[in-house]
């Protein structure tokens, strides 16, 4: 594909790769859940047993769940 025609905006794909690559180790794994203060949703690390181990399996089991 020519250069000038590539999408300037990364594909999901792409991103949710550079969340998983760039992930800084913290706790157990990720968690996709609703804002404890009410304020939207969250995806995140965390040391939190029930986490998931890769950003796609949290937001799979967010979707799951209806959050």
């Amino acid at each position: 594909m020519e250069e000038s025609k590539k999408s300037l905006v990364p594909s999901d794909t792409e991103m949710l790769d550079w969340l998983d690559k760039n992930a800084k180790g913290y706790g157990n794994g990720w968690v996709c859940r609703d804002s404890v203060c009410g304020l939207g949703l969250r995806l995140h690390e965390t040391s939190d047993e029930e986490s998931y181990p890769n950003v796609r399996t949290a937001i799979y089991q967010a979707m799951r769940r209806g959050v």
